[in-house]
């Protein structure tokens, strides 16, 4: 599951949207195979990054929300943060400002946990970028 999952990087790095997208659905099924539901959220958030980079918002809105549903029902804040910040990328893609908003707000929330430097820095660090974009907006 992991070296397809390494692999479907190292195939984007090279341009290869195709063959990232089979390593990607290969970890999938790999990790639903073996019920590792705690890597799931990332997987499908990486199909969604993918699906957004090659101009497929609905596609990229729909692995978002799988993973985010996962994220949920398994309280995985970090998964949780990383999903509301996406799906606010791609709000703000869409030009909806108000859902972007809420988005990055809540990915904020998740991200803060206890204040830092007990915060998921990276994912807290992009939600208030995404903040103060859209501040400025």
């Amino acid at each position: 599951m992991w070296a397809h999952w390494l692999l479907s990087w190292a195939a984007l790095v090279v341009g290869q949207d195709s063959e990232s997208q089979a390593r990607l659905d290969e970890a999938l099924r790999r990790c639903r195979a073996i019920n590792l539901v705690e890597l799931e959220p990332a997987i499908l958030l990486a199909q969604a990054r993918l699906a957004r980079a090659t101009g497929q918002p609905n596609r990229s809105h729909d692995y978002a929300q799988q993973a985010l549903t996962i994220a949920q029902r398994s309280g995985y804040v970090l998964d949780l943060a990383d999903c509301h910040n996406h799906l606010a990328h791609l709000a703000l893609d869409a030009g909806d400002t108000a859902t972007a908003r809420r988005h990055a707000q809540t990915a904020r929330d998740y991200a803060f946990c206890d204040g830092p430097p007990y915060a998921y820095q990276s994912a807290l660090d992009e939600a208030e970028r995404l903040l103060y974009t859209l501040s400025q907006a």
